[in-house]
């Protein structure tokens, strides 16, 4: 049967919803397609006409609409593989005509109707008007616009190096796969721009993760392609002379002479001037630096700040690698960690390591800033998971830092600060105290010895004293300055410090007990006091965040003697960045310390609430207090096991009493 290219594409549409779906009903299909009922079983008709064999669309009563039966799985396969040339008309078809459609006109400088994209990619006119909405919206992420003229169509209005970001955007989420520039040697044009960018770093050395690196080939591919249809950066006398004192504009002329003779292209100067840009703005990214815990990396960074400030707090140092960071910065990083201070009361002031790290980063992000560059990262969501008191560190130091920059940050780049707090905070927790401990046994001092030995090997950084001690005399002995006896033989009597029996030579089973006494006792008494029946509400009346944060706040302000603007600085604090942290949870808090002890007061919603966009069902508001970091840093731990366990959080909303969340909730802590 011969269709018309009309019937084709409706054929198209609705296989496509429907092959998305269990079913459909009459209501569902016309509003999607924007026809009539009639309409709808008309192009039904038409399609299983043009099926015969392949697959049947008919009405399920069970489940009360309308269900694409497959017939021939190979023969139904081979027909969508030959649709979805055009359109990539599979699972997500929306998002990846989008993709399409933003690149081709990104591409393109000429103007393109609705009707013609609608003919490339086998979807009708309205499909194509409803993707064009989400195309603006990526399109004004990067000051570009979608310019509309009656029979003329559309096309794209903005700078040149505004649609290469947005281009190299979309390239780093998977684009390069499905070409989209029309050119079959795609691979062999990154693979030599990659050898050409090795080359030219040879000479000029820049220090840049492999992640910056990757990043760095796809925006000059971008440019490689908007270059050869004579599309060329533009940038003021004022921007170019700076650019051009740089030490990056020499390693850029580098580049740009490999790219010349690897592809006879010669670049203008501004082209040169823009790879510095990227060069500046991609050298230095955190997670491969010093997540990986580089201990050269750290020297270097000490050395390099020796003899160039007075303390941590002094004036701005050279990092050993090169980079030289401004007074501005270094300044900005200062207030960064004055927030932390005032806000969670952990004292990073003096951490040298974290200031060099922040500081490191910070140099590139104003690149990445002032030219509206965009940063990919893939670990944003296992650092949300992971360390959400970093994160939560990170949101409010962000917050200074776009302040000062007067924009704000994206979730990538606050995901990058959070790392760098994390391991400060994992620092600060091997800094803790060193524990005194007494080992009795009864098979004498040479035992009692071996066994002293084992102990410090096994747990030297956290043990500071270790006195022997036979079994006979042990009840006389002064424990003054002691915190466990760890014994090989049972004790009778009472004891003023905690006792451990262990074997005289230590197995697995001792190492677990000690590993989780030792943590214990680091933890023992931090969350005390922080949560209380009273501050609990079972049925929390809120359907948007602000009434989630008033109500809880209100709560602890008349039952935990809460001072009154806790509500306003909740809100305050709110509105710079949602404390939203997947899994159903959220935890939001004042923007400074209050005084008096850390409190929290928990809600579960009678219904979720949307919470940017995340889903929150369990509302934990934290009155950060004047009391130290202990209670703090045990709070945060207990979250990210709750967030490491969705399952968790359900029973709490599922059950909603106090007993069964405070029992999650100290669940990580007995598992451990």
């Amino acid at each position: 049967m011969k269709l018309s290219k009309g019937a084709l594409v409706k054929a198209i549409e609705l296989v496509t919803y429907l092959n998305e779906r269990e079913a459909a009903s009459i209501d569902e299909l016309t509003s999607e397609f924007e026809v009539s009922a009639r309409t709808v079983r008309l192009h039904i008709q038409r399609t299983n006409e043009m099926l015969e064999g392949l697959a049947h669309i008919s009405y399920a009563r069970k489940q009360g609409g309308y269900v694409l039966s497959v017939i021939n799985e190979e023969g139904f396969s081979e027909w969508l593989d030959r649709m979805h040339r055009f359109g990539d008309l599979d699972g997500s078809a929306s998002d990846k005509r989008v993709t399409y459609l933003i690149n081709d006109l990104l591409m393109r400088d000429d103007w393109v109707t609705v009707a013609s994209m609608a003919q490339v990619l086998y979807v009708s006119p309205q499909s194509i008007s409803k993707d064009l909405k989400a195309v603006e919206a990526k399109l004004g992420e990067y000051d570009l616009a979608l310019e509309k003229r009656p029979r003329y169509g559309v096309r794209v209005r903005g700078s040149e190096l505004n649609r290469r970001l947005c281009l190299a955007s979309i390239a780093t989420e998977g684009v390069i796969g499905s070409n989209p520039f029309g050119d079959e040697t795609v691979p062999q044009v990154v693979k030599t721009i990659a050898g050409c960018i090795e080359r030219a770093l040879e000479e000029h050395p820049v220090y840049m993760s492999m992640l910056a690196f990757q990043n760095l080939v796809v925006h000059l591919m971008v440019a490689f392609y908007r270059i050869k249809e004579d599309c060329l950066i533009l940038l003021d006398d004022e921007t170019l002379d700076r650019i051009r004192l740089t030490p990056e504009f020499a390693a850029a002329r580098s580049v740009a002479k490999q790219l010349d003779g690897a592809f006879g292209i010669a670049l203008p100067e501004s082209e040169v001037a823009y790879i510095a840009i990227h060069l500046a703005g991609k050298k230095s990214i955190i997670p491969e630096e010093s997540a990986a815990a580089d201990a050269s990396s750290a020297e270097g960074a000490h050395a390099g700040a020796e003899g160039s400030h007075d303390g941590a707090r002094g004036a701005a140092p050279h990092d050993a690698r090169g980079v030289i960071i401004p007074d501005e910065v270094w300044n900005v990083v200062t207030e960064m960690l004055d927030r932390v201070w005032e806000l969670f009361h952990f004292d990073f002031r003096d951490d040298l390591e974290l200031r060099m790290n922040l500081a490191r980063h910070i140099v590139p992000l104003v690149t990445r800033l002032r030219f509206n560059m965009s940063i990919d990262n893939p670990l944003l969501s296992d650092i949300k998971t992971r360390f959400p008191l970093a994160f939560a560190m990170a949101l409010d130091a962000a917050d200074v830092l776009g302040r000062h920059y007067g924009t704000t940050l994206s979730q990538a780049e606050t995901g990058y600060i959070a790392l760098a707090f994390a391991l400060a905070l994992d620092r600060l927790r091997e800094e803790g105290p060193r524990r005194s401990v007494v080992v009795v046994c009864a098979s004498g001092l040479g035992t009692s010895r071996l066994l002293e030995h084992a102990i410090r090997r096994q747990f030297g950084d956290r043990i500071d004293k270790v006195v022997p001690c036979d079994a006979l005399h042990v009840e006389a002995m002064d424990f003054t300055g002691f915190d466990y006896i760890f014994t090989t033989v049972p004790l009778e009597g009472e004891f003023p410090i905690p006792v451990q029996e262990i074997h005289s030579f230590l197995n697995e089973v001792d190492v677990r007990q000690i590993n989780e006494l030792l943590r214990a006792s680091a933890d023992m008494g931090a969350g005390a006091g922080l949560f209380d029946p009273a501050w609990f509400d079972p049925h929390l009346d809120a359907e948007t965040p602000h009434e989630a944060i008033c109500g809880l706040a209100e709560l602890m302000v008349e039952r935990a003697g809460a001072p009154a603007e806790l509500v306003e600085l909740a809100l305050e604090r709110e509105s710079a960045a949602s404390t939203a942290f997947g899994s159903g949870l959220a935890l939001p808090h004042p923007i400074r310390a209050l005084p008096g002890p850390t409190k929290v007061c928990a809600g579960i919603p009678n219904r979720p609430i949307r919470w940017g966009d995340k889903d929150v069902e369990l509302v934990l508001l934290v009155a950060i207090g004047d009391d130290g970091r202990n209670a703090l840093d045990w709070f945060f731990s207990r979250m990210a096991e709750l967030l490491s366990h969705e399952e968790r959080v359900k029973r709490i909303v599922d059950d909603r009493s106090f007993e069964v969340m405070m029992r999650e909730i100290a669940h990580g802590e007995e598992r451990n």
